[in-house]
């Protein structure tokens, strides 16, 4: 039996200390090769997640956690065979996404979406996100009333595209052109084609996560997709985040 969950966390609500005295909460085993220079807060809050999360999934202590990371750079954990998990940071917000299945059948991903990303250009985002857009998403995009409008849904099909790739291991060596994206506003499920194939197996969800600055939220998008043959129809979905708040030792 599947089960998969999502959490989420958000840096503003950590503890008032320094970004550095918050990075010495993390096992190094947990840590990132290569720290980023912007949004370091984000990345501590979302290892922080992470190390709650694979925690609790594997009865392991977060100090015992091993991760390695495949051809592709997907981090994967090492010695468990049952879990799999994914992880993501836009702006404020962190998502970690987790399955657990004993036929290890399942991949997850998942994706935040900024959709106000490029709101200073606009029309040069577009131009950017285009070539990965099929003639149906272009015709999508280009339904809509405004430019700003125009970009956020191409932002929405990207990161559903993003979450599907990161699901499946392959990242973005995958032409995301050759993948098609349906959003159905009636219950926030995401189909998929490739190639023109309809993947009915796949299960994949969106979820608006709030920011007070602006009225267009962060969008949360996460694919569950199957990675053997062995998966059967209708085995796992996804459920309502699930807020971690985070607290310092």
């Amino acid at each position: 039996m599947s089960r998969a969950k999502v959490y989420i966390s958000h840096s503003l609500g950590l503890p008032d200390i320094t970004t550095q005295t918050l990075l010495k909460q993390v096992p190094c085993n947990l840590l990132p090769e290569r720290l980023p220079k912007v949004d370091l807060r984000t990345t501590v809050c979302s290892r922080l997640l992470l190390g709650h999360v694979l925690a609790q999934a594997t009865g392991q202590s977060q100090e015992d956690i091993q991760l390695a990371r495949s051809a592709y750079g997907r981090p994967y954990l090492l010695g468990e065979s049952d879990t799999d998990f994914n992880l993501s940071h836009q702006g404020p917000w962190c998502a970690v996404g987790c399955v657990q299945d004993t036929l290890r059948s399942w991949g997850i991903g998942v994706d935040i979406v900024d959709s106000t990303q490029g709101n200073d250009a606009p029309s040069r985002h577009l131009d950017a996100l285009r070539p990965h857009l099929t003639l149906k998403e272009h015709m999508d995009v280009s339904g809509r009333p405004s430019m700003t409008d125009q970009l956020v849904q191409a932002s929405r099909i990207w990161g559903a595209k993003e979450a599907y790739v990161k699901a499946i291991g392959l990242g973005l060596s995958m032409a995301l052109n050759r993948l098609e994206v349906t959003f159905h506003p009636q219950d926030n499920r995401i189909t998929y084609c490739l190639d023109g194939q309809d993947l009915h197996k796949c299960s994949s969800q969106w979820f608006l996560l709030p920011r007070d600055d602006v009225v267009d939220p962060y969008t949360l998008i996460v694919a569950l997709v199957p990675i053997s043959t062995k998966t059967q129809m209708g085995g796992v979905d996804v459920a309502e985040p699930c807020f971690v708040a985070l607290m310092a030792t």
